[in-house]
């Protein structure tokens, strides 16, 4: 089925738009949102591989740890970065939390939002209109890696220590890029010389005959964190390894 669907999707020329969200909003229409929804991810040297939207709608017991964590970790108000439909966003309300959601997908902000969340569009290098004060940032589901690229991350570093208050941290997941699987290493080599960081990705998303616009993901191992940290208003504070993915939590420096 997977063959199939990268097919289907790949198959004719694309067209720039939301592909996550309109997939997004496909399976909350549908009010099916456990059904199996694939969009997919196009790497730059034509890798692609299969995202299944229905994992954004999954309750917390069916969570990976490391995302579970997140939860646990979290207080105060929060601004989860990269929300997508809400996944963690809902479960952070239901525990108490006020939450603003933040995503560059018109179809998934629109999903949080009916899903009862105050979602913006809105990125991560890019939150001069996100109200200020918050106590903890949530980058979920691997989105550490918005950090984008080494020359971006102190961009959007600094963007995020100008929306929060003097103790606040960053809670987020993130993928050590050399614990991967081998077929990601071939690629993975290819990025030190040309000045990158060893695990950043350009990728768009493809549903059907949409396409998203090209952008940089970066996989980091927790020491490659901590180097990218210096220098900005965070630091390393902790980290819980899950193997190929791990937990890290930022706090602001005094």
């Amino acid at each position: 089925m997977a063959d199939a669907l990268e097919r289907l999707a790949l198959g004719a020329g694309p067209i720039l738009g939301d592909a996550y969200g309109q997939a997004c909003l496909h399976a909350w229409n549908e009010g099916d949102c456990a059904r199996e929804l694939y969009v997919v991810a196009e790497r730059e040297d034509a890798y692609v591989g299969i995202i299944n939207v229905a994992d954004a709608f999954t309750a917390p017991e069916d969570w990976a740890p490391t995302e579970r964590a997140i939860i646990d970790r979290a207080r105060g108000r929060v601004l989860d970065i990269g929300c997508g439909p809400g996944r963690h966003a809902v479960v952070l309300q239901a525990a108490g939390h006020a939450v603003v959601g933040v995503d560059v997908s018109p179809g998934a902000v629109e999903v949080a939002r009916r899903r009862g969340v105050d979602a913006r569009l809105g990125r991560a290098d890019e939150l001069e209109d996100v109200p200020a004060h918050f106590d903890t940032i949530v980058l979920g589901g691997q989105n550490i890696g918005l950090l984008g690229r080494r020359e971006h991350a102190g961009q959007v570093l600094a963007g995020m220590a100008a929306v929060t208050r003097h103790d606040a941290i960053i809670v987020g997941t993130a993928i050590d890029p050399y614990r991967m699987p081998a077929r990601y290493a071939e690629y993975n080599k290819t990025n030190p010389p040309r000045g990158r960081l060893y695990g950043q990705q350009c990728y768009r998303l493809r549903y059907g005959r949409l396409a998203s616009e090209w952008t940089h993901y970066l996989y980091l191992s927790p020491d490659e964190l901590g180097e990218l940290l210096v220098g900005s208003p965070w630091l390393l504070e902790d980290v819980v390894d899950h193997g190929m993915d791990y937990v890290a939590q930022l706090r602001k420096r005094v």
